[in-house]
């Protein structure tokens, strides 16, 4: 696990291969781990600058 964190990718990941579908899934899991790690604060920072896309 602790290589797949420093990759910034999934244990999933790493064991299935490279391919682009995993890749990107790899890379939302990596994100929303990030995410749920933020402090309260800054997770509704980031919800509202979702949000402001959304505006388009």
């Amino acid at each position: 696990m602790l290589i797949a964190t420093a990759l910034q990718t999934t244990v999933d990941y790493l064991l299935q291969g490279s391919d682009v579908t995993n890749a990107e899934e790899a890379r939302d899991k990596a994100f929303y781990r990030k995410y749920m790690a933020q402090d309260p604060a800054k997770r509704r920072q980031m919800q509202k600058i979702l949000d402001s896309l959304d505006d388009d």
